[in-house]
């Protein structure tokens, strides 16, 4: 049989084998060290390999007697919060508030404000409501996935209301909103109350809303619509939970609303023109002369059966001449002194100037013409 299977292989496989027993036979004599007639025959000499392997474990966080998820701590007080992890390397431990606020610490150098700290235990020393919120314990060594645990902390305090506006006014059939701004853990019990203790409750008349503001403050609103005389009075918002009571009152008075009219006032523009008349005309344009007679002032309500010449002010503010019934008085009179009580100004000024220049310039005309005519009967003689 093992003829025919040397048969059937080919001379190729034939060599193949043979040296494949011999290198067999050579490495088991070299790792037994063979002895061949009480003497030891020389090994081949082989070079053994060394392998090292690593092993690394994610990290993970175990959960201690001492800490649980939800933490419940009265105002001013301390709190612990540990966090222990498990891993291959040695996981860090991060403690970091969810909301990204800063941690507060209590340190020899007084009082810190961090972002984040490192170690598995995280000290709250006289703890506030401010610190209120989650608190996210993540561990990491370098091997994914990071891990991390939530815990989250609850300040216990007594209620605190704080009212901004505490008169408010509102006209009557009008709606009107009151507001309280309410601070409480835990979470406290809203009342409204009006004047006489009558309790409120939501309906079509009253409407009684919260707004948060954040984990422990909010709004509370009342809303009155349809405001008659009844609902003017005293307001009260209380709000109670285990540690206490606080109360915040709102007078609500009636807002009166007044109409106001406004009449036009009529300026008047008084002046006096160059014949010494004392005129005045208002903004609709009717002239009033004033006429100084002896010191003593007469009004004219612009009907006279005088021919003068008035100045009247036009739409760009310049006095100008216009006609109206012709006077006794003279043509050019000199210009009447003003009455003792009655103060001169600066356009009366004006004015008499004006006239004794038109005065001059009359004269020289009447002088030229005389001139003239003399010159004319000497030629003729």
């Amino acid at each position: 049989m093992a003829y025919g299977l040397l048969y059937g292989m080919a001379s190729r496989d034939i060599v193949l084998c043979f040296f494949l027993t011999v290198f067999l036979y050579s490495s088991f004599e070299d790792l037994f060290h063979w002895q061949t007639n009480g003497a030891i025959s020389y090994p081949v000499t082989i070079f053994p390999q060394t392998g090292h392997m690593k092993v690394v474990i994610p990290p993970d966080i175990m959960n201690s007697n001492d800490s649980a998820d939800l933490l419940a701590v009265k105002e001013n007080s301390n709190l612990r919060l540990r966090c222990v992890a498990t891993g291959t390397p040695k996981p860090v431990v991060t403690w970091r508030r969810e909301d990204r606020k800063n941690i507060t610490l209590w340190t020899e150098n007084g009082v810190q404000r961090v972002e984040s700290y490192e170690g598995e235990q995280l000290h709250l020393k006289s703890i506030k409501r401010q610190e209120m919120g989650s608190y996210l314990c993540i561990a990491s060594n370098g091997v994914p996935p990071t891990v991390s645990k939530r815990y989250y902390v609850n300040v216990q305090f007594k209620p605190l209301i704080t009212v901004s506006d505490q008169l408010v006014a509102a006209p009557a059939n009008s709606d009107v909103v009151l507001r309280c701004y309410v601070e409480s853990w835990p979470k406290a019990l809203n009342t409204w109350y009006r004047h006489g203790g009558i309790k409120l409750l939501s309906d079509q008349k009253y409407v009684l809303t919260e707004l948060p503001v954040n984990d422990y403050a909010y709004h509370l609103n009342l809303t009155i619509r349809r405001l008659n005389r009844n609902d003017f009075g005293n307001y009260t918002c209380s709000v109670e939970n285990l540690l206490g009571k606080a109360e915040g009152t709102i007078r609500l008075q009636e807002l009166h609303l007044t109409r106001t009219t406004s009449t036009p006032s009529r300026h008047n523009t008084e002046f006096i023109d160059k014949h010494g008349t004392k005129k005045q005309m208002d903004r609709k344009g009717k002239h009033h002369v004033f006429e100084w007679d002896g010191g003593s002032s007469v009004k004219n309500g612009g009907n006279t059966g005088h021919a003068t010449s008035v100045l009247r002010r036009n739409s760009s503010n310049a006095l100008t001449d216009v006609s109206v019934k012709k006077s006794k008085v003279s043509s050019y009179p000199a210009p009447a002194p003003a009455p003792a009580h009655f103060a001169p100004t600066q356009l009366n000024v004006q004015n008499s100037v004006t006239s004794l220049r038109q005065h001059s310039r009359l004269n020289c005309v009447e002088l030229m013409f005389a001139f003239v005519a003399i010159v004319m009967t000497i030629g003729s003689v």
